[in-house]
């Protein structure tokens, strides 16, 4: 576990465990709420503790499958049904490495004891930070309960693309989903992701911590969805709670502790203006939304050098900020918002640094707005005056979507009401890729993706006016035209339920082949290789549509691997064609030294890959792994 601030984090504690129970009920989220002497988390009523954990009270003991290895836990998954609980033993600790997207069944609970006589829970985790989601939902009454979920980065860092992406939990379409009792840390994108019409997801008691990826770090994030996200303690963000901000998203948060250490500000709403450049088009509605609720309530902010709520827009169906406890006195750093001086937005009723100052009214609703002043500003008016500007294509902005090939490049620019436009500049990570006096017509402009990494771009359409201002639009692009395939060469899995588990990503091999774990150190600390078991020729065969990179490593004791490995690929797996490979050697701490093949096979119809190991090569030849990589 990374370094926290754990005395802030008792002082709270106690606390919240001392008021506990004190205040009553809510009213309905759009109704009139009432002024309550209550203000932050102190008034939490769920009778559990904020963040969860020692005297939870629906904490699970056992389910209808026991686990403790990941073998046990996703055969358990693949064959639990609505209704059945799969139970992770107290003491597990599941390496999940390398697995990504695990499927959560719908009506299924993955729990374990989190809180029970002082129990940590048991431990899910994984160390590749390629990892977007570690699990996914898909079907609704899915419940989390009792875990901790530890990523691979909980780190800040300085880009937020300089490493892979890494998740927790992604829901889709999973309506009620619950996550209560938890502790997830370490991961660079989300804890919890609740999308596309996952509606009432609750996420509840649950302790999140170091989800902070500069541009990215969100612990819980609600888009096209809504939720109630409740008694959560969130320590080490940058966003505790974020959402995309497309209609139908919202959320509701209360009794939540958000703690000093964010590195942005606490709780988020993105608007139509981060959105609508992306489609082909959006209502004049659309442009100014911020989704569709956000009622922020009974919350206590301990962020000073940071914002406390930032709403990008007009949500649709209101917003209700009030009885939260800011611990920053600076009023103007508790509530920020884009476009107007009220909108659809009642602040009110929260008090203010360490001595409580209370503001009753901070903010009050003005009319919905509808258009760019003449000074490029927002305006609060009715008038069906729009302007239209940004990209229709790509069309997406929140780098989920991937394009791959040849992308074809649209902008609309429609800024009648604001000064003539000098000339449009388009930018890819800061390099220009067109600029002239005039938007690009349909068809003009085309990127070839294949000339740029794998992976999440930004694309910047520039309007600069003849005084030098300038209007902007960003969006997040992400290219795929890559598949990767890694072996390892992992021994079978033995169970106690099985015989063995194959853990082979080959398609065939050939017989004469064994696993090799011995000596480890001898091989680079490699514990996992393939052997073959008399000096014969032998080969593996793995399937690698439009193959164009091979990468092998092999272990020997000669200078040279000369003729005794040989590389071949084939498009039917009848005939093959040999590969031409080059070959680099490192010295290790005994006789045995590592080579790696690297080979390209352009032009060649690679559909199949077969590395062979000849007769008469000896028996000083080793497999470490393979590594191939192509065309989607």
């Amino acid at each position: 576990m990374q370094k926290s601030s754990w005395r802030t984090v008792f002082v709270l504690m106690a606390v919240i465990l001392f008021t506990a129970g004190v205040g009553s009920g809510v009213a309905g989220i759009w109704d009139d709420l009432p002024v309550d002497q209550y203000y932050g988390a102190e008034s939490n009523p769920t009778g559990d503790s904020i963040g969860g954990g020692a005297g939870y009270s629906r904490i699970l003991l056992d389910g209808d499958y026991r686990v403790s290895t990941a073998e046990e836990l996703l055969t358990a998954l693949s064959k639990a049904k609505a209704g059945e609980v799969v139970y992770v033993a107290p003491d597990a600790e599941i390496n999940l490495t390398g697995m990504r997207n695990i499927l959560i069944p719908p009506g299924v609970t993955l729990a374990g004891n989190r809180g029970n006589e002082g129990s940590p829970g048991p431990l899910i985790y994984t160390d590749e930070k390629d990892t977007a989601a570690l699990f996914i939902t898909r079907g609704g009454d899915v419940r989390i309960t009792g875990l901790r979920l530890r990523g691979p980065d909980g780190e800040t860092g300085t880009d937020r693309d300089a490493e892979p992406y890494s998740g927790a939990v992604n829901a889709l379409q999973s309506p009620r989903l619950e996550v209560d009792n938890c502790e997830i840390y370490n991961w660079a994108v989300q804890g919890i992701g609740v999308r596309d019409e996952s509606n009432d997801a609750y996420i509840h008691h649950n302790y999140f911590h170091h989800i902070q990826r500069t541009g990215l770090g969100y612990p819980v994030v609600v888009s096209a969805s809504t939720a109630l996200i409740e008694a959560n303690l969130f320590d080490y963000y940058r966003h505790a709670i974020a959402s995309g901000g497309s209609y139908g998203s919202g959320y509701e948060a209360r009794y939540n502790i958000m703690t000093a250490n964010a590195t942005s500000h606490a709780i988020d709403m993105h608007g139509g203006s981060d959105y609508c450049p992306s489609r082909a088009s959006c209502s004049e509605e659309e442009w100014f939304i911020a989704g569709s609720q956000v009622h922020v309530h009974h919350n206590t902010l301990y962020v000073t050098s940071q914002r406390g709520i930032r709403v990008r827009g007009v949500p649709t169906e209101g917003s209700r900020v009030h009885n939260n406890w800011f611990l920053n006195p600076a009023v103007s750093m508790s509530y920020d918002h884009r476009y107007y001086s009220g909108g659809n937005v009642h602040v009110f009723n929260n008090v203010f640094g360490p001595q409580k100052q209370l503001v009753e009214v901070q903010v009050t609703p003005d009319p919905f707005i509808r258009r760019v002043g003449s000074d490029g500003g927002i305006v609060a008016l009715s008038a069906q005056e729009s302007h239209r500007f940004g990209f229709i294509s790509p069309k997406q902005t929140d780098g989920i979507t991937a394009y791959s090939g040849v992308l074809p490049i649209e902008v609309r620019v429609d800024l009648a009401d604001l000064q003539p436009v000098a000339h449009i500049r388009i930018t890819l990570d800061d390099q220009i890729i067109y600029d002239k006096p005039y938007a690009p017509m349909p068809g003009e402009l085309q990127l070839n993706t294949l000339d740029y990494e794998d992976g999440n771009h930004w694309m910047k359409l520039t309007a600069v006016m003849p005084g030098g201002d300038e209007i902007t639009q960003t969006v997040t692009v992400n290219f795929r035209n890559w598949w990767t395939k890694y072996d390892p060469f992992t021994p079978p899995v033995l169970t106690g339920w099985f015989a063995g588990m194959d853990m082979s990503v080959t398609s065939s091999t050939s017989a004469g082949w064994r696993y090799a774990a011995d000596a480890a150190e001898e091989f680079f600390a490699d514990a996992d290789r393939r052997v073959r078991i008399a000096d014969t020729t032998e080969y593996l065969v793995w399937e690698t549509p439009q193959l164009r990179l091979i990468s092998l490593t092999v272990y020997g004791k000669a200078a040279t691997l000369l003729n005794s490995v040989q590389l071949f690929v084939s498009q039917d797996q009848e005939t093959w064609q040999p590969v031409a490979f080059e070959e680099s050697v490192e010295d290790g701490p005994s006789e045995w030294k590592r080579f790696t093949l690297h080979a390209e096979t352009v032009g060649m119809d690679a559909d199949w890959c077969k590395v062979v190991v000849t007769a008469g090569s000896g028996m000083d030849i080793q497999l470490g792994r393979a590594m191939f990589k192509g065309l989607l």
